[in-house]
């Protein structure tokens, strides 16, 4: 929870501080039952074209499925939102966003579900997605407990329960700068030095920085990367 408020705070100041007389574009991977988009406050809203893509693929009962629940939920909060929904499954579709077209993605606890050969396609595609300085912000899970499973529902069951398999932060950062994403001087320290706790040092800036990257606890971490 503290992640997604974490995620929301940092896209908000993002938009709060550009200006544009068109609406900024934001594509939320694994949106499930659309957490991300009704924490938007609402003096962005009308600012914000929200598409909420579900990467699982079609649910078997789809009057059940978490992106009905949650659109559901935002059409009764009465929302000014203005956003479209997308079925798209990113361990077997092709990439249907079409290049320089979005101004942020945002992902909350979804891209460890991406297979491993299809992580640096993905990554790739993600980063052509975003406009020149458009930002990709991430809420995921890093780290194994002594059995070598991983932390969080998502992720208990070990990489292959959920068919897909979980990347530590290092490894995470290894694709986005592959790709040509950049990022802030923490995570660019930890990728280097290739650990997942915070100096204190590192934890203040991070605290005191909503744009900044931050271990969140022993499961999660936070990190924003930007296209230049």
């Amino acid at each position: 929870i503290y992640g997604r408020h974490r995620l929301v705070a940092s896209l908000c100041d993002q938009i709060d501080k550009t200006y544009s007389s068109n609406k900024s574009v934001i594509l939320d991977l694994g949106c499930g039952n659309l957490n991300i988009a009704r924490l938007i406050p609402s003096n962005l809203q009308s600012r914000i074209l929200m598409a909420n893509s579900d990467i699982s693929g079609p649910m078997a009962v789809p009057d059940k499925s978490a992106l009905q629940r949650g659109t559901k939920s935002l059409i009764a909060q009465k929302s000014d939102l203005e956003f479209i929904n997308i079925q798209y499954d990113f361990n077997q579709s092709d990439w249907p966003f079409k290049d320089e077209s979005v101004n942020y993605i945002v992902s909350c606890m979804a891209l460890h579900h991406i297979r491993p050969e299809r992580k640096s396609k993905i990554m790739s595609e993600i980063y052509s997605t975003l406009i020149s300085g458009g930002s990709m912000i991430v809420v995921d899970v890093f780290q194994k407990d002594d059995s070598g499973f991983k932390f969080t529902d998502a992720g208990k069951r070990g990489p292959g329960g959920c068919e897909g398999h979980i990347s530590s932060l290092c490894d995470f950062l290894d694709l986005a700068f592959q790709v040509g994403f950049k990022t802030d001087p923490v995570a660019v320290n930890l990728f280097n030095k290739k650990r997942n706790i915070l100096t204190r040092e590192e934890l203040d800036i991070a605290v005191n920085n909503v744009n900044a990257t931050l271990a969140i606890n022993k499961a999660a971490w936070f990190v924003v990367l930007t296209k230049s």
